[in-house]
């Protein structure tokens, strides 16, 4: 058998070493999610194995070298974002290597056509992993699907005019408010009634009162 060109090779290559990786982390992340989230991760990992099984077995066809699955490591500082790092941030990062598989990796033919229907097959499997992590990120922040968002001020309710209610008291167009500037009110009553009773001069002037020992005139007019 001859071997196979080498564009054929080095994708099979990439996409086996992108599967290995995606069901790490996947795996890693399932770990700080709750029992729902976390078994839709883990069988998008078994899904990400079963894809690496597919290709192993095509490159073995074409007599391609399968290496070592435990040669692919996943870095340091991914499995450091995978365990400190929020959520939503890692989600959002494999949406993101899911839609560039989608859209570059299995998408491009390599002219073998065995290969290319390979490729085409696992492509539509990797749109649904976008997807799903997609619809995780949409619930990450809440998981009975309510807004964790506080809700905003009320605002005070306005008069017809447009002005602010108040509530400290009567208003200015209050009864008790209008009685006092009109003179109507009880207290305002009271003072008029006394000041409109007929007097003598001695209630004018009575020995009690205190004015008159202060005015002479007074005191000699009583």
């Amino acid at each position: 058998m001859s071997e196979p060109p080498a564009e054929v090779s080095e994708r099979l290559l990439t996409a086996w070493r992108g599967e290995i990786l995606a069901g790490a982390v996947y795996t890693l992340i399932a770990r700080r999610l709750e029992a729902r989230e976390a078994d839709i991760l883990h069988r998008m990992a078994d899904a990400e194995s079963s894809h690496r099984r597919r290709l192993e077995q095509r490159m073995q066809e074409l007599g391609v070298s399968v290496p070592d699955p435990g040669t692919v490591h996943v870095p340091l500082w991914m499995r450091m974002q995978a365990r400190i790092a929020p959520i939503d941030r890692l989600l959002a990062a494999r949406e993101a290597a899911e839609n560039e598989e989608v859209d570059d990796l299995y998408k491009r033919a390599t002219g073998d056509p065995d290969t290319d229907r390979l490729l085409r097959e696992i492509r539509k499997e990797e749109r649904s992993h976008s997807l799903a992590v997609a619809e995780l990120r949409s619930g990450s922040d809440s998981t009975d699907g309510s807004s964790s968002e506080p809700r905003p001020p009320t605002e005070p309710e306005r008069s017809p005019t447009g002005h602010r209610s108040r509530s400290r008291g009567p208003g200015r167009g209050s009864t008790a408010s209008s009685d006092a500037r009109s003179g109507t009110g009880p207290a305002r009553a009271g003072s008029r009634a006394r000041s409109m009773a007929p007097t003598t001069g001695w209630q004018r002037c009575s020995g009690s009162s205190p004015a008159c020992p202060e005015r002479p005139a007074a005191r000699a007019r009583c």
